[in-house]
């Protein structure tokens, strides 16, 4: 039947609703991840196509979550074209499977209100069952050893022909670690964003504008020496820049040469073609890009991490995600206010930032702990 995304085959109407997401690349690349794994699944085992998918089918996906087959597991990431790729790292837990069910469920949700499908069903199945709530794990996050031994790892990357990439992984480390901002936040992040500040009674200093989740810009203070860091990593394309004639639209951390190549689908043709998103050095480093920069310095950290008297498995499990998190709970371990620092990481409330604080529950254990005792005779 007629409809508003102009799709006659679910693949044209499943792209086209993903693309209204291109402005907001996480979400975008969340809701690719889950959405090409329910329709594999869809395909592959239940031999429908997406849109024959019915509310059984939906409660069925939901078991397949809840017990994911080795055979669709792979602990290690592969390329796509390698025969060990697989659609799931390990078996997500109760968040990670709420969170897909409820990607899906919006799937299906603008697909119906665009007129491709009459019906929702995944509607039913989210209606019918309880599903965990999200909460941060705040224990994802470094302790003053840890991001020593991070530290040391970083200062014995050797220099020479690969200053320019240490130079851009500790730049990457010292802005997350330093200023809470999200991974997102920081790939979109231009030197137009940053400024310096000139306040009465205040020492000049650098901020960084960056716009978060719903579109909200917030402002962030940098320290001197992270600013140094940056202008480090930008002499590397100095020649090139040059030629900008806006210069604010460089972007903060770039590619050192060009992206590797990945395969696309052409939304009107549907042809299929390998290309790099970036043919040279100096573009914008994209945040999956970021990403893996950080995931690999980490997955050495974690080889001299027990030499150190430390968690090996805890650098392997490291992300980007874990400075934002050391970044707000070390801020509050310093003293700085809550409501400050709830403004500084882009918190919706205060009571995101909250989680972190240790003082409530000292609070309430001082309360116990001076409670009489009342024990049995």
């Amino acid at each position: 039947m007629a409809n508003a995304l102009e799709a006659s085959d679910d693949l044209q109407a499943v792209s086209r609703w993903l693309s209204r997401y291109d402005e907001r690349a996480s979400t975008a690349r969340s809701y690719r991840k889950e959405i090409e794994r329910f329709v594999q699944w869809c395909t592959t085992v239940q031999c429908k196509a997406v849109s024959s998918a019915s509310a059984l089918d939906c409660q069925a996906y939901r078991a397949f979550l809840a017990a994911v087959p080795a055979h669709w597991v792979h602990p290690v990431p592969v390329a796509r074209t390698d025969p060990a790729w697989r659609p799931f790292r390990g078996q997500p837990g109760p968040a990670s499977q709420k969170q897909a069910l409820v990607i899906i469920q919006t799937m299906f949700e603008g697909l119906r209100d665009a007129g491709y499908l009459v019906a929702n069903p995944m509607r039913s199945v989210m209606k019918g069952f309880k599903l965990p709530k999200t909460r941060l794990d705040v224990k994802r996050s470094f302790t003053e050893a840890e991001w020593a031994h991070v530290l040391q790892c970083l200062a014995a990357v050797p220099k020479g022909a690969e200053q320019a990439e240490q130079q851009r992984l500790r730049c990457i480390l010292e802005l997350l670690v330093s200023s809470g901002i999200r991974l997102d936040e920081l790939a979109k992040a231009r030197r137009a964003d940053l400024r310096l500040e000139s306040l009465p009674g205040l020492v000049d200093t650098w901020v960084l504008s960056v716009t978060g989740k719903r579109d909200k810009q917030r402002d962030v203070p940098l320290a001197n020496d992270v600013v140094e860091l940056l202008e480090a990593h930008a002499l590397h394309f100095a020649e090139a820049d040059r030629a900008v004639e806006d210069w604010g639209t460089l972007p903060l951390i770039r590619a050192l040469a060009a992206s590797v190549e990945q395969w696309t689908r052409d939304d009107n043709d549907g042809t299929v073609s390998k290309a790099s998103i970036t043919g040279q050095g100096g573009a914008a480093l994209s945040a999956a890009g970021i990403y893996a920069v950080v995931k690999r310095f980490m997955v050495r950290a974690a080889r001299t991490a027990p030499a150190a008297g430390l968690a090996a498995e805890r650098f392997e499990k490291a992300s980007t995600h874990w400075m934002r998190h050391t970044f707000v709970r070390q801020a509050l371990v310093d003293g700085a206010p809550i409501e400050v620092v709830s403004e500084l990481a882009g918190h919706a409330s205060i009571a995101t930032t909250s989680i972190y604080s240790s003082q409530e529950l000292a609070r309430k254990i001082g309360a116990i702990r001076g409670m009489r005792r009342r024990a049995a005779v």
